[in-house]
């Protein structure tokens, strides 16, 4: 039995960047016609059972008042405290319950406390917070079709969604929260009014994704260089007096000067320090970590995760989903795949590197033998999304079968073909690599 949940905040879009910028007011109204839309789609998709999270203003209870679906609607059985941590419960009670997919209204404060309940069910986040960087503008309707056959396993999970890196918290080595986007390190002494909105006490920033188009503190790592969401890498800027210096919209209607002393790339599973001199934690764009004199803090850059919600790519350029027939078909025309080079001295761990362009999205990735070529191939399409493997030329046949071996049935394994390769002597791969 297809089931979905729905988490929808109604904080989402109000908090203080009305007053110190410019920000608009998402009304509750809106969410409601939204998750309306959203039903009407799930059910259209073949969806029978919705859990969803109570709230303070019944948004579900009052998209459901006049609108034509009859689904087995059930409430999340949870004390409503109208925080961060209602989203948080709800979501882990819903993975407790199976749930194929979620749903979720917020902005990226909400996602974020979506997926510290569950990092494990595939989400559609639809925008209606202040920094909307992790969640997507989508139709709704669109969107709970989406979720709906992801949820049914008319489309697979790891075809239909996007995987991408977090930013974990570490306190003496040991994880104690999480962010989807950033993470910035503040000199002020008190939470106080959560949101970010002075950059002037921003120490230090560590991103899992930026871009020039971007809103909030993912702004400003923008202007350095952009970062793609499935990309394996991080930013970590350290603000102060420095040659470079530029303006980035760190909160709507806000623009503001950003000096940079220094930035470096992050790379996945390596802690790195905080600086000293902080004294809070904000993540995702809101205050949330009292460091108190904390010394041994860091924040690591996790791998992309294999399926970890992170929503139905058809809302956002990339993937596959399905359609009412029950066949899979595209609904976008970009491919991921991953081109394997073998080479004597390759390592796949570093030799390894993303080519994204509209239509193509290319894994490079160079290996010393056959064994190594299947099994970085078979992580390939279990944690990057690949859905075809082309080989390079130095593969022979017994190559190419371990590899189509490795990732199964259901991957295409394509190969550039030399019978006698020009750069191995005019020999074949089989007689160095096997």
């Amino acid at each position: 039995m297809a089931a979905v949940g729905i988490i929808a905040n109604p904080a989402s879009g109000k908090d203080i960047r009305r007053l110190v910028a410019h920000g608009s007011v998402f009304d509750n109204q809106e969410k409601v016609r939204i998750v309306r839309r959203f039903l009407i789609g799930l059910q259209a998709a073949g969806v029978t059972r919705v859990f969803y999270m109570l709230d303070s203003y019944a948004i579900v209870e009052r998209a459901l008042r006049n609108c034509p679906v009859s689904l087995d609607m059930i409430p999340v059985p949870m004390r409503v405290r109208d925080s961060q941590e209602d989203s948080t419960e709800a979501a882990r009670w819903m993975a407790s319950y199976g749930v194929g997919c979620v749903i979720v209204l917020g902005g990226d404060g909400t996602c974020r406390a979506t997926v510290k309940g569950s990092r494990d069910i595939p989400m559609v986040a639809v925008s209606t917070g202040t920094n909307n960087v992790f969640p997507s503008l989508m139709e709704a309707t669109v969107g709970g079709i989406a979720a709906g056959l992801v949820a049914s396993g008319r489309v697979a999970a790891p075809r239909a969604c996007s995987r991408v890196c977090c930013l974990e918290i570490l306190r003496n080595d040991e994880v104690v929260d999480l962010a989807l986007v950033d993470v910035a390190a503040i000199t002020g002494a008190f939470i106080g009014a959560r949101a970010i909105w002075d950059v002037g006490q921003v120490r230090e920033i560590f991103l899992s994704r930026c871009r020039p188009d971007a809103i909030g503190l993912s702004a400003v790592g923008g202007r350095l260089m952009t970062i793609a969401p499935e990309e394996p890498v991080g930013l970590h800027v350290i603000l102060g007096p420095g040659e470079t210096v530029f303006t980035a919209p760190i909160a709507p209607g806000m623009v503001v000067r950003v000096p940079v002393e220094r930035w470096t790339v992050m790379e996945p599973d390596r802690p790195y320090p905080l600086s000293p001199g902080s004294r809070l934690l904000a993540l995702d764009g809101e205050r949330e970590v009292e460091l108190k004199g904390s010394t041994d803090v860091a924040v690591r850059l996790t791998p992309p995760r294999p399926s970890g919600g992170f929503g139905p790519q058809s809302h956002g350029g990339g993937s596959e989903i399905g359609t009412f027939s029950g066949k899979e078909s595209t609904m976008s025309e970009v491919l991921k795949a991953a081109f394997l080079f073998v080479a004597p001295d390759a390592d796949p761990e570093t030799h390894r590197q993303w080519v994204l362009t509209p239509k193509v999205h290319l894994l490079v990735i160079g290996v010393k033998d056959y064994a190594q070529a299947a099994q970085a191939a078979a992580k390939a399409v279990a944690s990057d999304g690949i859905g075809a493997v082309e080989l390079c030329g130095g593969f022979g046949h017994h190559g190419v079968a371990l590899v189509a071996e490795a990732v199964g049935k259901e991957i295409p394994v394509g190969v550039v073909r030399f019978d006698t390769h020009p750069g191995l002597g005019h020999k074949s791969g089989d007689t160095f690599f096997g």
